[in-house]
């Protein structure tokens, strides 16, 4: 019994605990909660009530809905003018979405354009207008402007007064102010006295400024042929200068160089000319030749002043026997210095004492070597064949922009000192050449040369060139402007005499002519610049010396220049031309005696050729010289020849430019080869060109002909 009954109590106790489960879960949804609370949603988020249970928990029941967008108060997408509706757009500042609302025609919002009417001023108001597109419009006053004055020192205040500035309006209205005095103020140029020099003050009022004493220099001249030996004594830092003059000794000798002083500019056969022109007109009254100097006088005094009749001389200074007298008779050619003249030469011989007594020099009496006939036979004449090539441009020639007006006539040599009346271009020539100031003929062939020399002298110089530049500019238009005259030089038919070739004449008259009249015409250009160019002759050939300062030390030298050889054949496609190079601008005697070219005239003695140069150094395009060192150098060479050619215009034609390579750079002929075409594609150069290398002591001259 005890068993059944504990059974039935604990069936008893499973009943209750399930009965109080269910009534626990039932209480949910009965009305024995405590408090519910609504969480509203919005846009992103839906909203949600929260139930809160009696033990202390809860529970959240989620919306059906998302909650409202949360608008702003809205912003002026578009304003409404006078005439059209505006748009307020209102955003959800969390969704960003928008929506817009139309506004209403605002009859008083009038967009505006501001036009001025009339200007301001400092006397008057000014107005502008403003009108809107609907037709509104108003005007509105501008206030007046301020003064606008500009200064101008009325006087410049001092070290002793003050000075007064005006201030000045359009309108009139002005004012002035007072300006303080200044200080000392330095003049530019030092004063001095006695062992002081001084800046004074620049307003006058008698102040000196930094007194300091002269740093004082000299200088020792020697006695020349003009004047006393003195000391010049300098400052180095102001224009104080003082010479003190030693007369205790004698004027010297002057100091010829190629015949002329170099002080006082006189030509060395004003030493004889009057023993010239009073002896020597017979075997008895002959003339003592005491130095290969006065023989050279000699010989030009004939040439020049075109003495026709006998002249007697015997050389003192060299003993003439029956075995040297042809020998020295053979050398007398070349003794002049001015032409290249033909004598008649006789000599009397002692046959006691086996010596010659004396020379008779005249020069010939045929009509073709009289001065009237001489230059006479033009190359169109037809008394020869003459042949003549067609010159290759080339871009050293450069830009001849000179500034000299086509009136100009103030040359240099006008302040020669030595004056020579000239009437043939023979005469015209040696007077520059000797350092003469050419006084012409009226009417003669001396003054037509001289104007056309200095017709080519206008275009091709500048008077703030320096001589190297002068030089170059002269040597450039000699090779360019002037032909070769080849027929000449072969021909049985023509006389040297008279053919203008040999002259001035073929340069200037006919632009025709070989190496004596190119280098007789070189030096009546020099001349007219008032820079020293002798002529300088060989058996067979004649080429100048130019006394140039080149290096720029301050000091000139003696260079020997060929514008002849300058000038060479080259043929291409089968047809000859000339072109320039410039390896005989500037060179020494050496290096023309190695090459067979030995002077007559103008030895060592008289102006010696020493100083090498080479000439590519000397002229320029650009900044740049046609010294090529380095491939970057040649390439920018290429360059630059790219951007001149596209200047020249459509059409076939050849152009020529000549550079020098050292051996720094290119060691043979191949390495040039390889040298140009890198250099030719770096620079992108799309001409073709053909060159000749010529090898030298130190590296190569280059000329390139170009095809454009």
């Amino acid at each position: 019994m005890s068993k059944k009954k504990g059974l039935i109590g604990m069936i008893a106790i499973l009943l209750a605990l399930v009965c109080m489960l269910f009534a626990f879960v039932a209480c949910d949804d009965s009305d024995t909660q405590q408090e519910s609370v609504h969480f509203d949603g919005d846009c992103l988020h839906k909203g949600y009530t929260r139930f809160y249970l009696p033990h202390g928990g809860y529970f959240d029941r989620e919306d059906d809905d998302f909650g409202e967008h949360s608008y702003d108060n809205g912003a002026t997408a578009k304003a409404a003018t006078c005439t059209s509706e505006g748009e307020t757009k209102y955003t959800c500042s969390l969704c960003g979405d928008f929506y817009t609302v139309a506004t209403a025609i605002d009859p008083s919002s009038h967009v505006y354009t501001r036009n001025v009417t009339k200007q301001p001023s400092c006397t008057q108001k000014g107005e502008a207008k403003y009108v809107c597109s609907c037709g509104a419009s108003y005007v509105e006053e501008m206030d007046k402007l301020s003064h606008s004055y500009t200064s101008e020192v009325v006087s410049q205040p001092t070290c002793s007064r003050t000075g007064l500035r005006l201030f000045s309006c359009a309108c009139g209205d002005s004012y002035t102010e007072q300006m303080d005095e200044t200080d000392h103020k330095p003049s530019d140029t030092l004063s001095f006295e006695g062992e002081f020099h001084w800046h004074d003050c620049a307003y006058g009022c008698g102040t000196k400024i930094g007194v300091e004493k002269h740093n004082i220099l000299r200088q020792q001249h020697g006695t020349t042929c003009m004047q006393y030996a003195y000391t010049h004594y300098y400052c180095s830092d102001c224009d104080y200068e003082k010479d003190v003059v030693d007369e205790s000794g004698d004027f010297v000798s002057h100091k010829y160089e190629a015949y002329t002083c170099a002080y006082c500019n006189r030509d060395m056969m004003l030493d004889y000319i009057e023993e010239f022109e009073t002896r020597g007109n017979s075997a008895e009254d002959k003339i003592i030749i005491e130095n290969a100097d006065m023989l050279v006088c000699l010989i030009d005094y004939i040439n020049i002043y075109h003495v026709t009749s006998d002249k007697y001389f015997l050389p003192s200074y060299v003993k003439l026997t029956q075995k040297n007298i042809n020998n020295f008779l053979s050398n007398l050619a070349g003794a002049g210095t001015a032409t290249n003249w033909s004598y008649s030469v006789k000599h009397n011989y002692n046959t006691v004492t086996q010596e010659v007594t004396s020379v008779a020099l005249a020069a010939a009496h045929n009509d073709d070597y009289q001065y009237e006939n001489i230059a006479t036979v033009s190359p169109y004449d037809g008394q020869y064949n003459f042949e003549v090539y067609r010159q290759l441009n080339s871009l050293q020639f450069g830009d001849r922009t000179i500034t000299r007006p086509v009136d100009f006539d103030d040359f240099a040599y006008l302040s020669r000192k030595h004056s020579m009346e000239v009437s043939n271009s023979e005469q015209l020539f040696f007077a520059f050449e000797h350092g003469y100031k050419p006084v012409p003929v009226a009417g003669s062939k001396a003054q037509t040369i001289l104007e056309q020399a200095k017709s080519v002298a206008r275009v091709i110089i500048d008077d703030d060139m320096s001589d190297l530049e002068k030089i170059r500019a002269i040597f450039l238009w000699l090779v360019e402007e002037v032909s070769y005259d080849y027929g000449i030089i072969n021909s049985a038919t023509a006389n040297s005499y008279v053919d203008t070739s040999h002259y001035a004449e073929g340069v200037f008259n006919f632009n025709i002519a070989v190496c004596d009249g190119i280098s007789k015409a070189y030096c009546i250009l020099a001349g007219i610049e008032n820079i020293k160019c002798v002529r300088v002759i060989s058996r067979d050939h004649a080429w100048n010396k130019v006394w140039l300062d080149v290096d720029g030390d301050g000091r000139k030298e003696w260079y020997c220049s060929d514008a002849t050889w300058a000038n060479n054949r080259i043929s291409v496609d089968g047809e000859k031309y000339e072109y320039l190079s410039l390896d005989d601008f500037l060179f020494t005697d050496a290096q023309k005696s190695a090459l067979e070219q030995t002077a007559f005239n103008y030895r060592a003695t008289d102006c010696e050729a020493v100083t090498e140069v080479n000439p590519y150094a000397l002229i320029y395009y650009g900044d740049a010289d046609y010294f090529i060192e380095d491939k970057e150098e040649m390439t920018a060479l290429f360059k630059y020849l790219s951007s001149v050619f596209l200047t020249l215009g459509d059409g076939e034609a050849l152009i020529t430019v000549d550079f020098y390579i050292p051996d720094e750079f290119c060691t043979s002929t191949p390495a040039v080869r390889a040298a140009l075409q890198t250099a030719a594609k770096a620079a992108d150069f799309n001409y073709s060109f053909s060159y000749n290398v010529h090898d030298g002591q130190t590296g190569r001259s280059v000329i390139m002909i170009i095809s454009l």
